[in-house]
């Protein structure tokens, strides 16, 4: 694992299995995105599922809210991503990753909190 000058620290995919390690602290990993897809809820809202792997692991992420609204159009399949996020807590003390920003090799979107 590597340290940035902003505290952010660069994981491999694998690591993502272990996010306690990482509660409330910035994390940057890459990987090509298996599989991609758009969910529709019975209520009507749609949220995203990124299957994404590197030589390590492979590990699913899921597109809630503001972060499929901002980032759904940057993610295709069998494109590497560079992702930057954060590891919150729920209020039910449940951990997930908050997208701070997505670089597809050719275009970066980052999130406006």
């Amino acid at each position: 694992m590597e340290k940035s000058a902003e505290n952010t620290q660069e994981i491999k995919i694998s690591a993502l299995h272990h996010l306690e390690k990482f509660t409330n602290s910035k994390i940057i990993f890459e990987g090509i995105v298996e599989k991609f897809e758009k969910i529709e809820t019975r209520n009507g809202r749609i949220y995203g599922k990124v299957l994404i792997k590197d030589n390590t692991d492979s590990y699913q992420i899921y597109l809630f809210g503001k972060n499929f609204q901002t980032f759904h159009s940057i993610i295709k399949e069998k494109v590497t991503l560079k992702v930057k996020a954060e590891v919150n807590k729920t209020f039910g003390e449940r951990l997930f990753l908050n997208i701070l920003s997505i670089n597809n090799g050719e275009n970066q979107i980052n999130k406006n909190n």
